[in-house]
């Protein structure tokens, strides 16, 4: 339905336009009338209007001077001007204003049927591109985000080791305050739980309660959420220090999970640390804090104590030889490993083996995340493992489960590494992940241990193109998807593709689409469509 103002100081011709309007078969809705520019703009502010008919000579405001600021404060309106032959020099600085058609007096219903229909035309087509163009920049603006909340989980599971790296990627994402060496951080990790006992009410509304949550961090700018497929039922929460902002992010969570969703939350709070080098502690001890609540329902926030966790830490050492062995698919190395340690944290005290049991998980699920394991049966067996060892029935049963888990990771983890498909789909997914970074075969080999020319090799016979060929198709498509949105600069695109010089950049970007990167968005803001150079 065209919506429709009209704009004349007499009544009559007003009057008349009524009644002509209404002999044509143009579905449209007079929604109000004006008898100058100012009145009409006073109304426009309150209106949804598609079309302005209006006269030339006006008191107050005529309608030259009307189109001019109409325009101005409502682009996308459209502007008919009536005027006679006399006053024609007015039409043509009317639609060198903006004006969208003129019609002659006296006004036939013909040419205002023709009229008419060819504005409805222009502005369903006007409505359908800038649905587009927004669907577009939607999805511009959720690929950027997405991309932020995976580099965040890469940050917290602590699996990097230039931290100058990290740094800079965490400013090109603008997480600036979080690179800050002093930024003072706390994980907190998220749960939803049905009530009334009731298991199901959750999963029913994961999606609506994910939702809910990245709505109201929107509203705390030093609040970040990310997930881990780890842990598929959780969602953590990365907060900058500041007490007041993060009481008042939990309370909302908890607040209108509960008003809205009818879900109490669990939330465990890790200790604090400085220093973003150290994210990998918070996110241990947040799982840690809330792995102490009890089964029942009703709202909790339970707190890691930061001096509970002095000499609980699986030691560096434990890490490197559990990490070697999984990759070396060595399954009895890494049962044996975990048995011993398991102990020896059981030997100690209860909250001990706990400790000592969630930071094996962890570690396990970082091995996942590494090489991309996509059998959800894994990342659930973590998850029910993690239940054990909240309900800690029997350590026994904890520690066979567990072990189990680490059996069936490490075998896959051995497919993966022994496959040649599968090497080149986890160095394919290490490069999608990590395009940004300054990545050579050298640093591939030693990563997944194995040697540079037989990897390129590989790599070559499973795609057809070498890794650097590769990587600059992978840092393309992602430089397109951020050349979408509007809030990013040039130079901010050439940083988070990887590209230090915004003209070499650019030089790369016009050899694979043929354009420039400005005029690649002048032409997705016209609606071309994406076109690669092969």
């Amino acid at each position: 339905m065209m919506k429709i103002m009209i704009v004349d100081d007499e009544v009559q011709i007003r009057k008349g336009m009524h009644l002509k309007l209404n002999l044509t078969d143009q579905a449209y809705e007079v929604i109000g009338e004006a008898s100058d520019g100012k009145e009409a703009l006073e109304k426009l502010a309150s209106n949804a209007v598609d079309l302005v008919i209006t006269d030339m000579r006006m008191p107050v405001m005529d309608g030259l001077a009307f189109t001019k600021e109409c325009k101005k404060q409502y682009p996308h309106i459209k502007i008919i001007v009536l005027s006679g032959y006399s006053d024609f020099d007015y039409v043509k600085n009317a639609m060198k204003e903006g004006a969208s058609d003129y019609l002659l007096k006296p006004v036939s219903p013909d040419d205002l049927e023709t009229t008419l229909s060819k504005m409805k035309q222009e502005i369903e087509h006007e409505k359908v591109e800038k649905h587009e163009l927004n669907k577009m920049k939607r999805a511009a603006r959720y690929a950027f985000e997405d991309e932020r909340r995976k580099y965040l989980l890469y940050v917290a599971n602590g699996d990097w080791l230039n931290q100058d790296a990290v740094s800079e990627r965490l400013k090109q994402l603008q997480f600036n305050e979080l690179a800050d060496p002093d930024a003072v951080i706390r994980i907190l990790t998220i749960e939803a739980r049905g009530t009334d006992g009731e298991s199901s009410r959750p999963k029913k509304l994961w999606e609506s309660f994910r939702l809910l949550c990245n709505e109201i961090s929107s509203q705390f700018d030093q609040i970040w959420l990310f997930e881990n497929p780890a842990y598929p039922s959780l969602i953590h929460a990365v907060s900058l220090l500041h007490q007041k902002y993060e009481q008042s992010f939990i309370r909302k969570v908890q607040d209108q999970s509960k008003s809205l969703l009818n879900l109490y939350t669990v939330i465990g709070a890790g200790e604090s640390v400085i220093g973003f080098d150290k994210m990998k502690d918070t996110y241990i001890s947040s799982l840690l804090a809330w792995s102490q609540s009890p089964l029942e329902t009703g709202a909790h926030l339970y707190k890691e104590d930061q001096h509970s966790l002095q000499g609980t830490g699986l030691s560096p050492e434990f890490e490197r030889i559990m990490m070697s062995a999984s990759e070396q698919g060595d399954v009895k190395p890494v049962s044996d490993l975990i048995k011993k340690e398991l102990v020896k944290s059981g030997q100690h005290s209860a909250y001990s083996f706990t400790v000592g049991a969630n930071r094996i998980l962890f570690l396990l699920g970082t091995i996942v995340q590494k090489y991309e394991l996509k059998d959800p049966s894994i990342s659930q067996s973590i998850w029910l493992c993690q239940q054990e060892v909240r309900q800690m029935t029997n350590y026994v049963t904890v520690m066979n489960s567990i072990v189990l888990v680490s059996e069936t990771i490490t075998q896959a983890v051995h497919s993966v590494r022994f496959s040649g498909s599968k090497v080149t789909d986890s160095v394919k997914q290490y490069l999608d992940m990590h395009y940004a970074e300054d990545i050579s075969l050298s640093m591939l080999s030693d990563l997944f241990h194995m040697n540079g020319t037989y990897l390129s090799e590989l790599f070559k016979q499973q795609t057809g193109q070498n890794f650097t060929d590769y990587l600059v198709k992978v840092r393309m498509k992602k430089a397109a998807d951020f050349l979408k949105d509007h809030r990013l600069k040039i130079i901010d695109v050439a940083e988070l593709t990887g590209y230090s010089s915004a003209g070499y950049f650019s030089t790369v970007f016009k050899k694979h689409y043929a354009c420039s990167p400005v005029e690649y968005r002048r032409q997705q803001d016209n609606g071309s469509v994406d076109r690669e150079v092969d």
